[in-house]
């Protein structure tokens, strides 16, 4: 059995999430957002670039990053590393100021899980983002993301009497 996912309109909802609670850029870091807007999977640290318009950018491992490419629904894949010019938290800040958002309000992921490993946003990393944009706001996302993914798993029960039947059952 197939499944199949509208990652365009994944991505307009968590835009228009974006814009209900006036963040211009969301920073995602959990492996769970960057699976759910990519389609890809990304087994170690990486983050994305997503706007409030306009198509997202996904930063990972040099190693990685053609197999991710190739497992993506979106292209634009930026590879890092530890050498001069591919820093991860380098390039995700030059985009940040080429897309003028240096005095903007940038969504990032804050919390914990004592569940799940989870990726949120370290608070080093919130450091170099404070440090880098003195102006900038950085808000936590988190929660209205989190609300997306459960509307998302909802609507996939909808229509149905309940789970699907366990094989060689009915």
């Amino acid at each position: 059995m197939g499944t199949h996912a509208d990652y365009r309109a994944r991505l307009k909802r968590i835009q228009d999430v974006l814009a209900e609670e006036g963040i211009d850029a969301l920073l995602a870091t959990r492996l769970s957002t960057i699976g759910y807007v990519f389609g890809a999977f990304v087994p170690w640290r990486g983050a994305a670039l997503v706007p409030r318009e306009g198509e997202p950018e996904l930063y990972v491992l040099a190693l990685d990053a053609e197999r991710v490419k190739d497992d993506s629904f979106f292209k634009d894949i930026r590879p890092v590393g530890p050498l001069p010019g591919m820093l991860m938290w380098e390039r995700i800040t030059g985009s940040i100021r080429e897309r003028g958002l240096e005095k903007g309000t940038i969504g990032v992921e804050l919390g914990h899980s004592p569940i799940r490993i989870e990726t949120f946003l370290l608070a080093s990393e919130y450091e170099i983002l404070r440090g880098t944009f003195p102006d900038a706001r950085l808000r936590n996302a988190t929660e209205p993301l989190d609300e997306v993914f459960d509307a998302g798993h909802a609507a996939r029960w909808r229509g149905r009497d309940g789970p699907p039947p366990i094989r060689g059952r009915t």
